[in-house]
């Protein structure tokens, strides 16, 4: 049986100019299928001005009997235009819907108009769900017993079978690389890979969709089992390491443990990329030496924003001290520090945003992100959102990136949000002092990135200053993978 595995083309605005990660998703869910398995991956956002054409040469030369597609809500309607073409090309070859936007709407799929592209949908982690499928479509297991699967009877009805338990981490392989298809993933000029050290967080912010994936819980990897990885990636030739964990530095006793391992295991010779919370971060300063003696070179931080009040809203309480202490002991070991603001909530005037571009500059950050709430389904702040009337966008799904505007607040429109929001990414990027430690450790990147898009950032800001700005430039330049790239 062979296995065809895709990760969408769609991503996040300037987010390939930094790094190309490796789509950790379809790698586990490769790794985890039994041997006998023939099995392929691409990670279409390599060629994403012409996935149309790879997707169709893969089809036609690997000939596969069953293609997964994995997808955040951003990427969904994407994901159905190749669904589309799969089936416009074979109509024989079966479909499967995994990730977390099939995962937290998959009832609402399995009614529209959708679901007669997709043959089955698989809810919650899929390394056990996948391997099942492709058993039961060989006829080795009954499809009826298969936990966490949605699939589609002959009379075209949905079927969802009980959810599935998370599964213990000493039962999920090692991710399957030497499968993929492309394999130019670059992360500041330099090769990329992704790994975990676990799965999962206990925090509850409100904006989040992870309790749907993994619930309120979290479960880590042995030592042994993430340097087993990270030899793995070495071997493809990883030069640099992207961590996936929802909360790495959830436990700093964990991660002074796994930094030992990553040292004695001669490890330490790769630069390391995590997301973490502050709160983490600001505990433990030992923690913080270690991961630098392990080779780690950047952190994203969850910030989130300055104002208490806003805090409070995201369920996140007061973390601006903690923020602080973080960034401070960061700032020591010389890393550098992308820091993750959230900006919009319904209180949200002007003002408050300029509130958090300071507080970026105070920091010191080398890469402030300053996202937009999102209204992502089934997320406790949708509701709240939609409770207050401030959702201005439900529709269009390619806009759930966390860059474009879907809402509104009391005192802002979505396209005065959006055209702040610009603006403060123009005022910090045409700061020459800013991402100073990048700049320092990564200088080739830094000046081939600032020559590329000097002409863009001179052209936002002229528009900005004169009030002719468009949310339009940008918005093509995330949305629009038009029928061009499909046709091509």
């Amino acid at each position: 049986m062979r296995v065809l595995l895709f990760a969408m083309p769609d991503s996040g605005w300037g987010f390939d100019e930094v790094c190309k990660v490796p789509n950790l998703a379809i790698s586990s869910l490769a790794g985890n299928l039994d041997e006998e398995i023939k099995v392929g991956m691409a990670d279409l956002v390599l060629v994403k001005k012409r996935f149309g054409k790879y997707v169709r040469f893969f089809i036609k030369k690997f000939k596969p009997d069953l293609v997964g597609l994995s997808c955040m809500t951003f990427q969904y309607q994407t994901s159905i235009k190749i669904c589309r073409m799969i089936k416009d090309i074979d109509d024989s070859i079966k479909i499967v819907h995994g990730g977390y936007h099939p995962t937290l709407t998959y009832k609402d799929i399995i009614k529209s108009e959708d679901s007669k592209y997709i043959d089955y949908i698989i809810r919650g982690e899929g390394e056990a769900t996948l391997n099942e499928l492709t058993k039961s479509l060989q006829g080795k297991f009954d499809i009826r017993k298969i936990k966490g699967l949605s699939y589609k009877t002959k009379n075209n009805r949905f079927i969802n079978n009980s959810n599935r338990d998370l599964l213990k981490p000493e039962h999920i392989k090692l991710p399957n690389r030497k499968d993929r298809f492309l394999n130019n993933h670059k992360m500041f000029m330099k090769k990329v890979d992704s790994i975990e050290t676990s799965r999962g967080c206990i925090y509850k912010c409100n904006f989040c969709s992870i309790v749907h994936m993994y619930g309120n819980s979290f479960r880590d990897f042995k030592t042994e089992r993430v340097c087993e990885d990270i030899s793995n990636a070495k071997r493809q030739g990883a030069k640099i390491l992207m961590i996936t964990d929802d909360n790495f530095t959830l436990y700093p006793e964990r991660v002074i443990e796994l930094c030992n391992g990553i040292i004695e295991a001669g490890h330490d010779d790769l630069y390391y990329y995590t997301q973490a919370g502050v709160k983490g971060i600001a505990s433990s300063p030992e923690m913080v030496k270690k991961m630098s003696k392990a080779g780690f070179d950047g952190v994203f931080l969850g910030i989130e924003n300055v104002s208490e009040r806003n805090l409070k809203f995201y369920n996140k309480g007061k973390i601006k001290n903690q923020t602080e202490k973080a960034v401070k002991s960061l700032h020591e070991h010389d890393m550098i520090i992308a820091g993750g603001f959230v900006l919009g909530s319904p209180e949200d005037k002007e003002i408050d945003f300029w509130d958090n571009y300071n507080f970026s500059k105070e920091l010191k950050l080398d890469w402030p992100v300053f996202q937009i709430l999102t209204p992502y389904p089934k997320t406790k702040v949708t509701q709240e959102l939609h409770e207050q009337g401030l959702i201005t966008n439900y529709m269009d799904l390619r806009r759930y990136n966390g860059t474009l505007s879907n809402i509104k607040t009391k005192y802002l429109k979505d396209y005065e949000i959006r055209r702040i929001q610009q603006m403060m990414y123009n005022r910090f990027y045409h700061d020459p002092n800013y991402m100073r430690v990048t700049k320092r450790h990564h200088p080739l990147f830094y000046w081939t990135l600032g020559l590329k898009y000097l002409p863009r950032f001179i052209k936002q800001k002229v528009f900005c200053s004169i009030g002719h700005w468009s949310d339009k430039d940008i918005a093509n330049d995330m949305i629009n993978l038009d029928e061009k790239a499909i046709i091509d």
